[in-house]
């Protein structure tokens, strides 16, 4: 008897697991901004503030697709 391969099962398993990770690490570096904040952006025209917790320039580019 011969034993199947379980590759594809691992495959398939880290397939399904990377966006769910990559969807509950912007959540745990993001910070909702409040509502006054928003509306001044607007009006002001203004560059938001960086809405993560890090303030670092790379989460921006990195959930780009999210935001």
């Amino acid at each position: 008897m011969k034993r199947e391969s379980r590759a594809p099962l691992i495959v398939a398993v880290v397939l399904v697991l990377l966006p769910v990770l990559y969807v509950g690490s912007y959540l745990a570096l993001v910070e909702p901004a409040d509502r006054l904040t928003v509306i001044a952006i607007i009006f002001m025209k203004r560059r938001p503030p960086s809405n993560y917790r890090t303030q670092g320039e790379w989460e921006s580019v990195f959930f780009w697709p999210l935001e």
